[in-house]
């Protein structure tokens, strides 16, 4: 990228660098009737002949002009950059978000663009908001009553973020890639910092269906857990790029385990989009002589388990659930060698 960036520059530079040549030594042929030779190679400056001076007049103008408009345009795509780098990040309320996209700004890269990004920075700006005042809200209810409250809460936010910001980033998302599609929108040495934008709304778009899911989880509603899980992993797959295999039994198991099994199966495809980056995922429920088997196998970035330990990577609360079952968790993960997770409740809990 930084070779081709040079490239461009040089064939700007070069261009411009003739031009100008071209342009000063037609104007002084105008004002004089010596022959071009005379001009530029007999008459002196400073005992320096005028063609000397002619190229260094050149080569600077020619330097300035291009370093001007690779500087502005590296300055429109830095702005993007950064302005979807804080929003990735949850920083909703930062004062430059604002400064960058006053009206006063200075840069200007795209008027729509700048108008969606804003938008999208209200939105996150009033969700986070109203989860911060619920989270605040004194418990002074009993835990039934507490539950029902917040899993309406959840299914609201879920809502909101999914007919709001969801639609924004998709918006955002079918708007660059016009932009990549038209060559003449964007000249060729902006092509790789559009590329990274686009894969910045894809992470922030795979953060948030897994947030959707943890916000809103599918219940199984009459279903058997086979059916439940393989529903759930065909949608997936049909909404994100990732290739899902699986061996699903159909295993029998008292309803409230079958609830636990499928929230926690929730909870891993949500760690797994947010976290792993995998392209592979291999998901089986089997049952064995004393117990009835998960696995999540996936081909991500994986993780250092001394640094992590117990609370990587939303994993602590999984644990919890098979404890409560009278299970076991065995985690095995290695960095950029992907992550499996295998899951074991003994017959005598699960039915």
């Amino acid at each position: 990228m930084k070779n081709k960036t040079l490239k461009d520059f040089g064939l700007y530079f070069l261009s411009s660098f003739v031009l100008y040549n071209a342009l000063i030594f037609f104007v002084m042929l105008s004002f004089t009737d010596e022959k071009w030779s005379d001009i530029l190679l007999k008459r002196r400056l400073t005992n320096l002949p005028l063609i000397l001076y002619l190229f260094l007049f050149s080569f600077v103008t020619a330097f300035l002009i291009i370093s001007y408009f690779k500087i502005k345009d590296h300055r429109k795509m830095k702005k993007i950059e950064n302005a979807l780098h804080m929003l990735n990040e949850g920083q909703y309320s930062a004062k430059i978000f604002l400064q960058m996209f006053s009206e006063d700004t200075p840069v200007q890269v795209n008027k729509v663009i700048d108008r969606e990004i804003l938008k999208l920075h209200e939105k996150m700006i009033l969700i986070s908001e109203e989860a911060v005042s619920m989270s605040q809200q004194a418990s002074v209810i009993s835990e039934e009553t507490r539950e029902e409250i917040l899993e309406g809460e959840r299914h609201r936010i879920a809502r909101e973020l999914h007919d709001s910001v969801s639609q924004q980033l998709f918006a955002a998302a079918m708007l660059l890639s016009t932009i990549q599609e038209d060559e003449t929108l964007l000249p060729q040495t902006l092509k790789p910092q559009i590329k990274m934008i686009g894969e910045i709304i894809g992470d922030a778009q795979s953060e948030m269906r897994a947030l959707l899911l943890h916000l809103r989880p599918i219940k199984l509603d009459g279903k058997s857990l086979k059916e439940g899980i393989e529903q759930l992993l065909s949608e997936l797959e049909s909404k994100v790029p990732i290739s899902i295999s699986h061996e699903i039994e159909d295993v029998k198991l008292t309803e409230v385990v079958e609830d636990h099994l499928f929230r926690i199966v929730q909870e891993l495809l949500s760690n797994v989009l947010r976290h792993s980056k995998a392209s592979e995922l291999e998901v089986y429920l089997k049952k064995t002589k004393d117990s009835y088997q998960l696995r999540f196998i996936d081909d991500g970035v994986g993780f250092d388990m001394e640094q992590k330990k117990d609370s990587g990577f939303g994993l602590r609360n999984i644990k919890e659930r098979i404890a409560g079952l009278g299970g076991n968790v065995r985690i095995i993960s290695f960095p950029n060698q992907g992550t499996s997770v295998e899951i074991r409740i003994p017959l005598i809990t699960g039915g």
